[in-house]
């Protein structure tokens, strides 16, 4: 199986996300199951460019190569997040909760992570 002449010219999974928006837009893109209401959410390819993570990101005045710490559990905020800080050219570091139960109380090795990193912030979810 070779390589897909879609992503000629494509260098950063930002870019081929960006193709994906555009090609795609209300194709479902991610599902994810929500424990507290017991069902599965679903978001389009459209829904998650037009999330606000990458403005976000871009008007905290992030200089390309600073690190961010990136503390919630899998699934689309993370999925966002990690995507918006690498079209912004900044470097993502993520760690997952080891309890996402309790996400207002990470671990101790949760801690230790987001501060060895060297992170300029810490991206978390509650």
């Amino acid at each position: 199986m070779g390589r897909s002449s879609e992503l000629d010219g494509l260098t950063t999974l930002p870019e081929l996300l960006m193709q994906s928006i555009q090609k795609n837009g209300d194709r479902e893109a991610l599902r994810q199951y929500d424990r507290a209401t017991g069902k599965w959410e679903s978001w389009t390819y459209k829904e998650l460019g037009e999330l606000a993570w990458r403005r976000a990101f871009a008007a905290m005045g992030l200089k390309p190569g600073e690190r961010i710490a990136i503390l919630m559990p899998n699934g689309r905020d993370h999925v966002c997040a990690d995507q918006a800080a690498l079209a912004n050219g900044l470097i993502p570091l993520g760690n997952w909760h080891s309890h996402p139960e309790t996400p207002a109380r990470p671990s101790k090795e949760d801690i230790r992570l987001a501060f060895d990193s060297e992170a300029s912030y810490l991206i978390m979810s509650l």
